[in-house]
């Protein structure tokens, strides 16, 4: 739930007083600015009883704080008052904004109107996400180093964890390889360090083999909470030996996503059968673009839990 409250005396609208997207969209239009000198300690101190009035059982409670200066009056106690509600303070520097350290302390982060979807939504998910990595022979080292280090840097991106994302990991080539399951793993640190230690098999590529092998791998007794959102990530650089239609259906029907990154020369056709619509097929090369583009297409755009594709 949303509420807008100006610097100042004027509550724009209250937390759940708009509760459609219209209505909610056209009250911010609405508003009209006030003026005056800036001071983010007052604003700070009249949001205590707003935050009460709205508490609801079980929701966390979040604060964004917008400024474009430096405040004329203290913000220290009124800011500590606040996160003694458990409410989380985030803070948007408007131009050059001196945001005060003691606004938010340990939670301190200067946001871009672009990365806000990612720590209101994002980095609280909750989600199973396991990485199919192709380790055939025909992917050379500089390029098999490349995948681990889009790996490392997308764990870095979420908000690791037992009780929030889950990671796992599995290479294939004639064989498959299990690097780590779900549950392994409950720090970006260890994650990091396991996908580094990841030695290439550099046989034959069996993608159908290695996705019948993958499909368990998100059930409860390997780490798996299948009522949550769970998400398969193929990286792959050639066609299948083997078929893939069905295998990879399977793992769909049980309310898996599946994505496809195409390193190099994989076939489209094959891609598609595996992933199921041509909206999770990548061919970018450059996995720096990839790693931004799944983390948000993956944990932002449908954060709800709940399973099926989108």
């Amino acid at each position: 739930m949303v509420g807008m409250f100006q610097v100042g005396s004027r509550t724009e609208f209250m937390i759940g007083q708009h509760n459609q997207t219209t209505r909610l969209t056209e009250a911010i239009r609405n508003i009209d600015q006030i003026g005056g000198g800036t001071r983010t300690g007052d604003a700070l101190r009249s949001m205590k009883s707003l935050f009460r009035m709205a508490v609801r059982q079980n929701v966390p409670q979040t604060l964004i704080v917008i400024t474009d200066g430096k405040s004329q009056d203290k913000v220290n106690q009124a800011a500590k008052e606040l996160r003694q509600q458990e409410i989380v303070i985030y803070a948007i520097g408007i131009k050059e904004a001196l945001i005060k350290h003691d606004i938010v302390r340990k939670r301190f982060v200067v946001l871009t109107y672009s990365f806000l979807l990612y720590f209101l939504v994002c980095k609280n998910l909750r989600a199973d996400i396991v990485f199919l990595v192709d380790s055939s022979k025909s992917i050379r080292p500089a390029e098999f180093q490349k995948v681990k280090d889009f790996m490392q840097s997308f764990v870095t991106k979420v908000d690791v964890g037992l009780d929030n994302v889950r990671i796992g990991l599995l290479q294939f080539s004639s064989e498959i390889r299990e690097e780590f399951q779900l549950d392994r793993y409950s720090t970006m640190t260890d994650l990091q360090r396991a996908i580094q230690e990841m030695q290439q098999i550099k046989t034959r590529t069996l993608t159908g083999k290695a996705l019948t092998f993958a499909a368990s791998y998100f059930d409860r007794y390997r780490g798996g909470r299948p009522e949550l959102k769970q998400y398969l990530i193929v990286i792959t650089d050639g066609k299948s030996q083997d078929p893939v239609k069905i295998p990879a259906r399977a793992i769909r029907d049980k309310g898996i996503t599946i994505y496809a990154i195409d390193m190099l020369k994989a076939n489209n056709s094959q891609l598609l059968e595996i992933v199921g619509t041509q909206d999770k097929v990548f061919f970018e090369n450059n996995l720096d673009f990839l790693e931004k583009h799944i983390r948000f297409e993956i944990l932002c755009e449908k954060s709800q839990p709940g399973k099926g594709d989108f």
